[in-house]
């Protein structure tokens, strides 16, 4: 029954209070809230916002527009199942059905997530490059792409440079290394015994 208590992005809009809000904190509302707010987390393995404030710009843009959970944040969600979060995130605690309301009307949801039917209202634009037909079964690969910029020429310089011998470093000091010094100095010795 304490005010306050719990994780923030759970919390009804009532925990943060900016001295707009008349209703008194009532425990029972807040345990809806958070059923809304559990469900999205459940579902999409995160929360629509940090806090039910002001101050958290996706939670103004809900309450100007509730609408916006299935526009803006998820999208997959069924117009049911946006129907009753828009009802258990009421911003008003003293709006807010009770948790056994909630239940019914939870139960009676078809689909939580967009059915075909909801999917093909909605316009798409086909954005795939169309192909023509091949004239072999070799994959053939666009040069663009691979070269990083380069010719094939110059790749294939660069791969027979890259399969010469390397040289060990000269360096400018008494103990330099030239291309002759053998690194491995136990090699083909069991040293190691």
């Amino acid at each position: 029954m304490e005010f306050g208590c719990g994780s923030t992005s759970y919390l009804a809009p009532e925990h943060f209070d900016d001295g707009t809000d008349l209703v008194p904190y009532d425990a029972a509302a807040s345990d809806a809230w958070s059923l809304g707010i559990l469900l999205l987390a459940i579902l999409f393995g995160r929360t629509p916002w940090q806090e039910a404030s002001h101050m958290d710009l996706a939670y103004h843009q809900f309450t100007r527009n509730p609408a916006m959970l299935k526009d803006d944040l998820f999208p997959e969600l069924s117009l049911a199942t946006l129907r009753w979060l828009q009802s258990a995130l009421t911003p008003s605690g003293s709006d807010r059905p009770s948790v056994s309301v909630l239940k019914e009307q939870f139960l009676a949801i078809d689909h939580i997530y967009v059915t075909e039917q909801e999917d093909h209202q909605h316009t798409f634009v086909d954005l795939s490059i169309p192909t023509g037909p091949k004239q072999s079964n070799m994959n053939s690969f666009d040069s663009a792409f691979f070269s990083g910029g380069m010719s094939w020429s110059d790749m294939v310089e660069e791969e027979e440079e890259a399969s010469q011998p390397t040289k060990i470093f000269e360096l400018d000091h008494p103990n330099t290394m030239h291309e002759d010094t053998d690194i491995f100095v136990h090699s083909g010795e069991s040293w190691w015994l």
